[in-house]
């Protein structure tokens, strides 16, 4: 048995009946999901997430830009 597994093991134990009994039903459900990796590569799930944010105006370096700019603008109007 890992380290790990003993670790959670401990945790487990400390906690309550109500949370140990929702934990078991949670590591229950483990088994009848498979794993992301066997389902979908990496680049599928890349670009999925990238096509469920494609709507959304703008990249990270755009709005760091914006966000520059509108400090910019607030330290000169307070100078």
């Amino acid at each position: 048995m890992s380290e790990k597994v003993k670790e959670l093991l401990e945790a487990a134990r400390e906690l309550s009946a109500e949370d140990r009994a929702a934990l078991i039903r949670e590591l229950s459900n483990i088994e009848d999901e498979p794993p992301i990796e066997e389902t979908k590569s990496r680049e599928e799930l890349v670009m999925e997430i990238c096509g469920k944010y494609a709507h959304l105006p703008g990249s990270a370096d755009e709005f760091i830009q914006r966000k520059r700019e509108d400090l910019e603008r607030e330290n000169t109007f307070w100078r």
